[in-house]
This record gives C-alpha cells, structure tokens and sequence, in this order.
C-alpha cells in the first residue's frame, strides 16, 4: 500500500497510541520480573499432551511410519537446515549432533550450515568438533567471518550457502529440542505450503515458559496483530521452514539484520503473496533466567515500528533494495568448513 493510499486521519490517531502501548509493555515487564523476584516464582506453563512428540513407545513408532510415508518426491529434494550460532561455546556441538540424528530418519538428501556470527569464544571450535565427531561428513558445512552481524544476516549467508529446495531456520541453543524437525517437516509436507512455522500457542505444543517470557510475547503478538494483521499465533520461536522459492524472493528486500528479522521475513513474504502458511507444534524447555531486558524491549519495538513505517509509509518492500547484499561485503571470512 503506498503513502497516498493510507486514511491520513485513521492512521495518525493511530500512530498517537503507539507510545501508550509501548509503555504499557515495559510496565508489565518491570512488574513481572519484581514479583518474580520477591516471590521465588518458578514461571512454567502447565504441559500438554502431545501424540508425536514423545520419543518412547507406541507414539515413536507412529511418528517414524509417518515419515516412511512420505510421498517419493521427497528423496529427489535436497533439505538445508541454517544454524546461525554467536556465543553458543559448548552448546553448539550437542545441538549439531541432535540434529544430525533426527535429519538421518528423514527421506530427504540434507545439510547442516553452521554460521558462526563473529564470536569471542568457542563457538566457531566447536561447531569444527562437531564435524569431527559426526565422521567430518559432508552433510556438515561451517563458516565464520570476522563482523558480528546479527541473527538475520548469519540467516541470511547462510542461505546464500546453501543448495536445498526446502530450507530450515533453527536457533542453535537447546531450548528448542532437534525432535521438533521432523514434526515441523510433517505439517509442511501434508500441508503442501510454502512456509511451516513452530508455535508456542498451537494446542499441542509441550512449552516450559517462564511467566514474564510468557505474558510480553503475548503482548508482542497483539502488537504484531494490530500492526500487520499477520494471520499466525506466533512469530518469535526460531524454528521455521520455507520453499526456497520464497526465500530468494524476500531477502533482496529484508533490513532488519538483529532482533525483528523474523517478523520482516513474514511480513515481506505475506506483501509478495507467500500466505501458504501453516504452525505446527513444539516441545520448548525454556532454560535460562527469565529476567527482560528494557534495552532489548526497546530494540525489538524499534526495529517492529521500522518495519511498520517501511511496509505502509514507504512501500519499500515493493522491489528489491539488496541491502543484506551490502552488509555482506563489509565482512571478511575467516573459517570454511565444507
């Protein structure tokens, strides 16, 4: 939609209650985590069951026949899974290994990319261990360069760096078991869509969620909603699958490099007509303090408000601009690992 398109008055009244909302997050922010504080809260939601994502028994089996079923075409594909990685140390190689187990049941030709985002400490070493250990394959390709970018720009190098027709974005922490794959691969398959994403809201996810965690992304989905009219439960959780198709599209047009990245890559992909969208669940054991941060509140609403301004008042989005492209050329690599 372009400047001239937008009702001038619907959209300043509108634009007047944005600071209210802002200020009504950060006041539920500070509000949780003192009475987290001062009341010793364990903030877990209560769990739910999950027919396919218990790993034991009759449930295990079901989900392995389900794949064996997997229409033929599948075994002509090739899968990339974009393990953009800053900071991770040690954790990078359990996560490597998990994954390298659930890709092996999948009837899909595959790899792993790891992008290491310019860390200061191990991580870059081992991700290298973790080829090593899984017998140095192919499967697994590792890069590294020397500028810390920011989530959305290791996305996007290493999707440059990658072959597959259907590509994966997976956050390399624990948080979000290796399981949760062939379950997202499941509802992108029998969907037939062009984008499948994990969500913590679908009714039979099996979340660990602390309360502040939990109540600000809601309040930052309601947001998104009232902004975008994006019609998905959940934007934030760092598992998502795409037809490479869509990808090649969006990214000529994407900015944002750190924390909003995954809410331009749905807002540019819905704007091109990519609406073939389908949530699936997961397991998330949510593992570290569930203490918010007001400077990165702020971060994430800037960059959202950006994203607002560049779709509606700019109509930026229209055609490609190639700034990721740019950024690109501001970096030197220092590690390949093919």
């Amino acid at each position: 939609m372009s400047t001239s398109q937008l009702p001038k008055k619907s959209t300043g009244s509108f634009i007047r209650i944005l600071p209210l909302v802002y200020l009504w997050i950060l006041g539920q922010a500070r509000l949780l985590n003192f009475l987290a504080l001062i009341s010793h809260i364990d903030p877990l939601t209560e769990e739910k069951d999950i027919f396919i994502l218990k790993l034991e028994g009759k449930e295990k089996l079901q989900g392995r026949s389900f794949l064996s079923k997997i229409s033929m075409e599948s075994t002509h594909k090739k899968l990339s899974l974009i393990l953009p990685a800053y900071n991770k140390d040690s954790e990078i190689f359990q996560v490597v290994s998990n994954l390298v187990n659930q890709l092996k049941i999948l009837p899909y030709s595959w790899e792993i990319i790891v992008v290491d985002d310019a860390s200061r400490d191990h991580t870059l070493r081992e991700a290298i261990r973790s080829k090593k250990f899984n017998g140095n394959t192919d499967h697994i390709k590792i890069f590294s360069y020397d500028l810390n970018q920011g989530k959305g720009f290791a996305s996007y190098f290493g999707f440059k760096k990658s072959i597959g027709d259907i590509v994966i974005f997976a956050d390399s922490d624990l948080d979000l078991p290796a399981e949760n794959i062939p379950i997202l691969i499941k509802y992108f398959q029998k969907e037939d869509v062009q984008i499948a994403l994990g969500s913590k809201r679908h009714p039979l996810s099996k979340v660990r969620y602390p309360l502040t965690r939990r109540v600000m992304s809601k309040a930052y989905q309601l947001l998104i909603k009232l902004l975008f009219n994006l019609n998905v439960s959940d934007t934030q959780v760092g598992l998502k699958v795409f037809k490479r198709q869509v990808l090649e599209d969006c990214f000529p047009r994407i900015v944002v490099k750190q924390f909003a990245f995954d809410l331009e890559l749905l807002v540019v992909a819905k704007s091109l007509g990519s609406n073939e969208i389908v949530e699936a669940p997961i397991i998330l054991n949510y593992q570290f303090s569930s203490t918010i941060r007001l400077k990165t509140i702020f971060s994430i609403l800037q960059d959202t408000l950006a994203i607002f301004y560049r779709k509606n008042w700019l109509d930026y989005y229209r055609k490609a601009h190639y700034r990721l492209e740019q950024n690109e050329a501001l970096t030197t690599p220092q590690k390949v690992l093919i």
